[in-house]
C-alpha cells in the first residue's frame, strides 16, 4: 500500500500549480498577447500567484474557473474584484459557488464591456 505523506502531497502540490503558472504563461502569451507583452516572466507568474490567491478567496477552485478568472483579471484589471461593484457583488455572494460566480460574471461582463474575449 502507498502511503503520502503530508509533506510529499504539499510537493506535488507546489509541482501542480507551477505548472499551472507556466501554462497560464502559454496561454496569455498566445490569446493575450498585446495585454502582457511589457510584463517579464517573473511579473507574469507573480499576477498568476495571485490571482490564484484571490480566486481561491472566492471559491472559485478548479483549474478552468481559475484560468477564467485570471482571464477576467487581464482584461478587466487585478483589482477588477473591488473595482467593479458589479463584479465584487457576484463574487462576495456566499451563497453562489464558484462556478456560478463565474457563470453569472460571463452574463453580465457583455454588457459592461462589450469588446471582452473570452477563452477558456
Amino acid at each position: 500500500m502507498l502511503t503520502i505523506n503530508e509533506a510529499q502531497l504539499e510537493a506535488f502540490q507546489d509541482i501542480s500549480i507551477e505548472r499551472f503558472k507556466s501554462r497560464m504563461i502559454s496561454f496569455l502569451t498566445e490569446f493575450f498577447f498585446d495585454a502582457i507583452e511589457n510584463q517579464s516572466e517573473f511579473e507574469l507568474k507573480m499576477f498568476i500567484a495571485n490571482s490564484i490567491e484571490k480566486a481561491e478567496a472566492f471559491g472559485i477552485d478548479t483549474e478552468d474557473d481559475v484560468q477564467a478568472f485570471i482571464v477576467y483579471a487581464v482584461q478587466l484589471g487585478i483589482n477588477f474584484d473591488t473595482k467593479h461593484s458589479w463584479a465584487a457583488k457576484v463574487l462576495n455572494n456566499d451563497n453562489l459557488l464558484g462556478s456560478e460566480k463565474l457563470e453569472q460574471l460571463d452574463l453580465m461582463i457583455p454588457a459592461q464591456y462589450p469588446t471582452f474575449v473570452f477563452h477558456n
